[in-house]
């Protein structure tokens, strides 16, 4: 069996980053006056730098108050999906490379991530083995243990991208790989200082791995 690849989505697979910004501050401006405006992936890496409940909370706000941030968020960026487009680059090295060998774990809503992703021409139905979204309600280590029960997978046999440190802290927690991607909410500078197994910055960079893993495995 080859490898099984697991991305996050926001970030990694869809460019999504600058309506984050606008649904983040507009939340600030109307509900959450205890956070701050945010203009970049500088000032994300400020506002989320570790867990995302751990973040916020450090800013005064309570669990249900995080809880509340998240879903509100969520739910606007699924409002805006039509205005969201994916990486073209990054989905072509998916379907040339690693085709029905990728999962995506995300806190997006599965039905976001379908009405960003099927705007590409490199999209196909089978491109990925599952998507597991927000509507799920668990935590994204849940989400990826799920991920390795259902293919019947050993942690050695996964590699997980992401472009926060949330998504390294997950990963860790559960003991699959990690590759930061640099194109994404956080600076790649700043995940790197996490320590990430892998990185990349390019999605040339990120084609090459995939096809490195899988020569790894044959």
């Amino acid at each position: 069996m080859g490898p099984h690849f697991i991305l996050d989505f926001d970030g990694v697979l869809s460019d999504s980053l600058t309506i984050a910004l606008q649904e983040i501050n507009r939340l600030v401006a109307t509900s959450f006056p205890k956070l701050s405006a945010v203009n970049g992936p500088e000032d994300l890496s400020k506002l989320f730098a570790g867990s995302l409940i751990a973040s916020l909370r450090r800013f005064g706000l309570s669990v249900q108050e995080c809880e509340d941030f998240f879903d509100a968020h969520s739910d606007a960026m699924q409002k805006r999906a039509p205005e969201i487009s994916p990486f073209e680059d990054v989905l072509r090295a998916v379907k040339e490379v690693a085709a029905g060998h990728c999962s995506i774990v995300t806190s997006s809503h599965a039905s976001a991530v379908a009405a960003v992703l099927r705007k590409s021409p490199h999209y196909t139905e089978t491109l990925f083995h599952a998507v597991r979204g927000r509507e799920l309600k668990q935590s994204k280590a849940d989400k990826l243990r799920d991920v390795l029960k259902d293919k019947n997978l050993t942690p050695s046999q996964v590699l997980q991208f992401g472009d926060m440190v949330s998504d390294l802290l997950s990963s860790r927690e559960v003991g699959i790989p990690f590759c930061a991607v640099g194109w994404g909410y956080h600076p790649l500078k700043f995940l790197c200082a996490f320590n990430p197994d892998f990185s990349v910055g390019s999605p040339k960079d990120f084609r090459q791995i995939l096809i490195e893993w899988q020569n790894n495995f044959n």
